[in-house]
């Protein structure tokens, strides 16, 4: 939860400050807002949601971290922003784009298409202006001790690796 939220942050996506205080135990912060099932935002995310820069960061930490739960309950409208909540399903030991062949990333629909009942990654696809891997990839970078720390270094490769799949399949 805590490097999830972490990732988000790094990709300019708010997201709950966490503390865990002992084994077990995690404080989250409150946000105010609205969750999408709370808006009436089904399991498809209108695009004027899921194409905003916060919408397509969004979808590239769930996919760099391939968070598979990124339902309508786990989001929030905060007026003209988002922010990502509960990433306890983040993480995962799978690769790109084999890992998302049977989870729907809803704001990463830009990077993704369902062929024949499974999802798959798009062999090319594009990027908001706005939106920098570059600067992405060099925030990541900024989270690997964070990642050593809490003892999850593989998970900050993999996350790092999936980031590289992503880089060769964006259009320049």
């Amino acid at each position: 939860e805590t490097l999830g939220a972490a990732v988000l942050d790094a990709l300019g996506v708010r997201a709950p400050a966490t503390v865990s205080t002992r084994r077990g135990v995690l404080m989250m912060e409150h946000l105010d807002g609205v969750t999408g099932s709370e808006s009436g935002v089904g399991a498809i995310v209108p695009e004027s949601i899921a194409g905003s820069a916060d919408g397509v960061r969004m979808g590239l930490a769930d996919l760099v971290m391939l968070n598979t739960d990124r339902n309508a309950g786990n989001w929030l409208i905060q007026g003209d922003r988002l922010a990502g909540l509960d990433h306890g399903c983040a993480f995962h030991n799978l690769t790109l784009p084999r890992g998302v062949a049977d989870f729907d990333f809803p704001f990463a629909r830009f990077a993704i298409e369902q062929v024949g009942g499974k999802f798959q990654l798009r062999s090319e696809f594009s990027l908001p202006a706005e939106v920098n891997l570059a600067e992405i990839r060099a925030a990541l970078e900024g989270l690997r001790d964070s990642f050593e720390q809490a003892g999850r270094g593989a998970w900050h490769r993999r996350m790092m690796e999936r980031l590289a799949e992503i880089e060769r399949r964006v259009k320049s």
